[in-house]
């Protein structure tokens, strides 16, 4: 079913060309069973409201970065996420509406920082 879209994600001078999940179904998918991102690609997950969030690395097939987005500004991040059986779950630092994957090491090498403003196109 994906992409539905590949919107443009800005995060602070940076673009990404993101898939977008925004059902329950495509967060629970992410991106089991997805290619390795490639730089510049992403998976957006969009959510209907603000909370916090867990996310997993369940059947992951690679590592990634995950940036904690909530009303359109960078919060928080993890760095190389790997795959694992589920056991290891990363949470966000506060409520978010939004959470940006991409490819592990891609956050510190582009420089994408807490606070950097966020847009979605």
């Amino acid at each position: 079913m994906r992409p539905k879209t590949e919107p443009k994600v800005t995060v602070g001078l940076v673009e990404f060309k993101a898939e977008i999940a925004d059902s329950p179904s495509e967060w629970r998918r992410g991106l089991v069973g997805h290619a390795p991102l490639a730089k510049g690609e992403g998976l957006l997950f969009i959510f209907p409201n603000s909370n916090q969030r867990t996310f997993w690395m369940k059947d992951m097939s690679f590592p990634i970065d995950i940036v904690w987005i909530s009303n359109g500004e960078v919060i928080g991040y993890v760095d190389d996420a790997k795959p694992d059986q589920g056991e290891i779950l990363y949470s966000s630092p506060g409520a978010t509406d939004r959470v940006l994957e991409i490819s592990s090491g891609e956050r510190r090498r582009l420089g994408i920082t807490i606070g950097a403003p966020v847009s979605v196109e």
